[in-house]
């Protein structure tokens, strides 16, 4: 009732885009996490390397396979952006945690 015929006609690319929205939302929680621990460095570096691993998925799978292909370019950064914000929050969970007068800080 909301969507129009056009998207009907269209419903294989709708539920990819729907796959990379689902994908997109996990990144955002993990992304809250991250922030958390305050490794603001590493997410500038996830951001950078999700924006090249975005723009090559799109060169090589948009002209080939059309609004198909930009789906799979939005899963595929978005799973790369799960995969980047999982890493650093491992990595953060690793380094000691430094007490001084209740402030904690990592380092």
């Amino acid at each position: 009732m909301v969507y129009t015929p056009e998207y009907a006609e269209r419903q294989d690319v709708f539920v990819w885009l729907m796959t990379a929205a689902g994908a997109t939302m996990i990144a955002s929680m993990l992304g809250y996490a991250v922030f958390a621990t305050r490794h603001f460095k590493m997410q500038l570096i996830a951001a950078i390397v999700v924006c090249g691993v975005s723009l090559l998925a799109s060169w090589l799978l948009i002209p080939r396979y059309g609004m198909k292909g930009a789906a799979w370019a939005m899963l595929t950064a978005s799973i790369t952006l799960c995969l980047a914000l999982l890493a650093i929050i491992l990595l953060a969970l690793k380094s000691p945690l430094v007490c001084d007068d209740n402030n904690y800080e990592k380092q």
